[in-house]
């Protein structure tokens, strides 16, 4: 018999609400009726997510560097899943994300990690 982590993906949420904030993943979309120069839309969609800086001991100047965070996006009701290719918006700050790794345990998407840089 399987583990159920819905239970804990609630649970996860509601952490993250009750110590996060709200944010928004920005992503761009292609429209238009020039295939070869088509306009690119922003569609934001928001997040609720905990922020916090890496450890020193995680910071290793390349493949993390010093202004790099650590962003915990949690998985319940998300619209869309978070890329690369997207931008985390958190007030005024436009971060670009650098690394997307979901928490998924037995199959059930938790939360997600998210690697941004301003």
């Amino acid at each position: 018999m399987a583990f159920d982590y819905t239970a804990s993906r609630s649970t996860a949420a509601r952490l993250i609400a009750n110590f996060g904030q709200s944010a928004s993943i920005r992503r761009l979309t292609n429209g238009g009726s020039d295939t070869w120069a088509p306009t690119q839309t922003p569609a934001d969609t928001t997040v609720t997510c905990v922020v916090t800086d890496y450890a020193h001991r995680e910071r290793d100047g390349t493949r993390i560097q010093a202004k790099d965070r650590k962003v915990y996006v949690s998985a319940l009701d998300l619209a869309i899943t978070p890329t690369p290719g997207d931008k985390f918006v958190l007030g005024a700050m436009v971060y670009d994300i650098i690394s997307v790794g979901p928490l998924e345990p037995g199959g059930t998407v938790i939360l997600f990690e998210l690697q941004v840089r301003f």
